[in-house]
C-alpha cells in the first residue's frame, strides 16, 4: 500500500533545544514536510528568530511563517502602519514562507488592541495581496470560551465572559471587511475558523471569497462538531476539496519564555498519539475512541460524544494533506537569505525585554546566522 504523503502546514516550535524532538516527531507521524507559526509574547516580541533557526537546519524540510513585531504599533509611533508593512517585505526576503496573525485570538487580541479593518493595518495586508504572501490567521475560539462555565476555557485562562475581551461576531465583522477590501489576499482561516459547527456559513464564505482557505487544525470541538453529521461533513469535504489543509498545532516550548501553564505545554507524546488518531478521522467511517479520563485536563474533549470518521477518497485526502499546502506555499521552502535573517534577529533582541534567557537564545542564534554569513 502507497504510504500517504502529509505535510504539517500548522505547527509551532518556539525552543532550539528542542529541535531534535520535533524532526522525531515528525518522521514518527510521517510528515515529510512541515510549517512552523511563529507565535508573539509580550516578553519576547516573537519567536520569529527560533523558526529561522530550525529552518536554517532543515532547510528542504521546514516552511515558517513569520509573525509581525508589533513593538511600534503598541508605542503608537506615526510610522508603525509604514513599519507593518515594510515587514512584510523583509519576511519574504529572509526566506519566510508566510505570515502568521494570532492576534485574531481574543487573548492576543489585548495585545495591539487594533481592530484588523483599522487603516493602521491596510499597508500590511495589502502588501500580502500585491505579493502572494500566504497569511495564516487565527480568528476566534471555541463557541464555548464565551459561555462563563465552561471548565476547559477557565481552566487555560481563555474564558472570555469577563474582562472586556472582543466577540467572536465583532471578529468576523472586521475580517470579512479586510476580505472585501483585498479580494486577492491569500489567506488560511486557523482551526476552521471555529465555524466547524456551521458549515453553511464556512461555505458562504468560500463562494464570496475565492481566496480564503481554512485548516483543520485542532480544537478537539471541531472533530466533534463535525462527527454530529458525518454524511454532511463529508459531502462538504468533497465538495470544498481544493480549499481545505491539514494542520496539527503541535507545541514546541518550554523557554526561553518559561510559561505559567507550561504544565500543558511539553505535551508531545499524547500529542502524537491523538493526532495519530484523528489523522484516522479521513480515512475511517468508524467511530474513533482517542481520548481517556486523564486528558480531560489537558484537551477540551468530551468523553460522551464521539467521534465518527468521513472516509474520504484518495484523491481527497491527497489535496487535503500535501497539494492544497503546496499549491500555496511552494513545492519546496523558499531559500533562507541569512543577512536578512539577522536582521529580523537583531530587530527582535533590540525590542525585547532584557533577561538573562532572552540574551542567552538570541544570542546563540544570531552566532549561528553570523557563522552563516
Amino acid at each position: 500500500m502507497k504510504k500517504q504523503k502529509i505535510i504539517d502546514g500548522h505547527m509551532h516550535f518556539q525552543n532550539i533545544n528542542k529541535i531534535n524532538k520535533a524532526v522525531e516527531t515528525m518522521n514518527k507521524l510521517g510528515f515529510q514536510k512541515t510549517c512552523c507559526m511563529a507565535l508573539i509574547n509580550t516578553d519576547r516580541v516573537n519567536f520569529n528568530p527560533e523558526e529561522l533557526y530550525f529552518k536554517s537546519k532543515y532547510p528542504k524540510k521546514v516552511y515558517i511563517c513569520g509573525a509581525p513585531d508589533y513593538t511600534k504599533l503598541i508605542k503608537n509611533r506615526k510610522d508603525s502602519a509604514e513599519d507593518q508593512e515594510k515587514q512584510v517585505g523583509l519576511m519574504r526576503e529572509a526566506g519566510f514562507d508566510g505570515v502568521k496573525i494570532i492576534t485574531g485570538k481574543p487573548s492576543y487580541y489585548k495585545f495591539t488592541d487594533t481592530p484588523f479593518d483599522d487603516k493602521k493595518f491596510s499597508g500590511f495586508f495589502r502588501r500580502l495581496e500585491e505579493t502572494g504572501f500566504p497569511l495564516l490567521f487565527h480568528v476566534g475560539d471555541p463557541a464555548a470560551y464565551w459561555n462563563p462555565k465552561d471548565a476547559f476555557s477557565n481552566l487555560r485562562g481563555w474564558n472570555y465572559t469577563k474582562g472586556g475581551f472582543v466577540k467572536f461576531p465583532e471578529l468576523l465583522r472586521q475580517v470579512e471587511q479586510v476580505l472585501r477590501r483585498y479580494p486577492k489576499l491569500t489567506v488560511i482561516f486557523a482551526h476552521f475558523m471555529f465555524l466547524a459547527y456551521d458549515l453553511k456559513r464556512v461555505e458562504g464564505y468560500f463562494r464570496k471569497y475565492p481566496n480564503m482557505y481554512v485548516d483543520v487544525t485542532p480544537g478537539t470541538e471541531l472533530y466533534y462538531d463535525l462527527s454530529k453529521d458525518p454524511a454532511g461533513a463529508r459531502k462538504f469535504f468533497i465538495k470544498w476539496q481544493d480549499r481545505i489543509l491539514y494542520g496539527t498545532d503541535l507545541f514546541y516550548t518550554g523557554g526561553p519564555v518559561p510559561s505559567k501553564k507550561e504544565k500543558f505545554a511539553d505535551l508531545t507524546e499524547r500529542n502524537s498519539e491523538i493526532l495519530e488518531g484523528l489523522k484516522k478521522f479521513f480515512t475511517t467511517d468508524r467511530e474513533l475512541k482517542l481520548f481517556r479520563s486523564s486528558d480531560l485536563k489537558v484537551y477540551n474533549i468530551s468523553l460522551d460524544a464521539s467521534i465518527k470518521g468521513i472516509k474520504l477518497p484518495g484523491k481527497v485526502l491527497d489535496k487535503i494533506f500535501y497539494k492544497n499546502f503546496e499549491r500555496l506555499f511552494g513545492a519546496v521552502p523558499a531559500k533562507l537569505e541569512p543577512g536578512k535573517a539577522l536582521e529580523i534577529i537583531l530587530t527582535v533582541k533590540a525590542n525585547a525585554r532584557k533577561t538573562p534567557l532572552n540574551r542567552k537564545t538570541l544570542d546563540r542564534i544570531i552566532r549561528h546566522f553570523e557563522r552563516m554569513e
